[in-house]
């Protein structure tokens, strides 16, 4: 699992209660058609009697939030398996604090003893850890492939 990957963990909250509150007062608009100017060929707009009052947006907003609750759903899941997978006790609650809980840093700090610049730093080290780790299974997984 990748650093933005799990970014995505703490940033699709944010944006499926964004969603919600657009869900409770959807954009009514005014339907609007265009009709041919028979002498100069030009569209020219005119308002029709409807009104749309919303129902189109919330049914648009509906579908996009239940697609953010199952994409966050899916992550969640990779990024407890992830979590789970390192051993590092210490580096999994600051991680899921972090990323699964929302929890900001200085708040982890306050939690496990340490300044906000200590989660930080650990942050940047273990995802700088994960990602030389990733890019020497890549090589790897190349050298192997070209030895076949």
């Amino acid at each position: 699992m990748t650093r933005n990957e799990m970014e995505q963990c703490r940033s699709l909250p944010m944006e499926i209660k964004a969603i919600e509150a657009s869900m409770k007062s959807p954009k009514s608009n005014y339907v609007v058609v265009f009709y041919k100017d028979y002498r100069t060929g030009k569209g020219i707009p005119k308002a029709k009697q409807e009104v749309d009052n919303g129902e189109e947006e919330l049914k648009i907003l509906k579908a996009y939030h239940r697609r953010l609750v199952n994409k966050l759903k899916k992550r969640l899941d990779a990024a407890e398996k992830f979590i789970a997978s390192i051993e590092d006790s210490e580096m999994r609650t600051i991680l899921r604090m972090y990323y699964i809980n929302g929890n900001s840093q200085q708040e982890i700090g306050d939690a496990i003893h340490y300044s906000q610049a200590a989660v930080s730093t650990k942050l940047n080290i273990f995802w700088s850890r994960v990602q030389h780790a990733q890019a020497k299974a890549k090589r790897i997984d190349k050298s192997d492939k070209n030895n076949k």
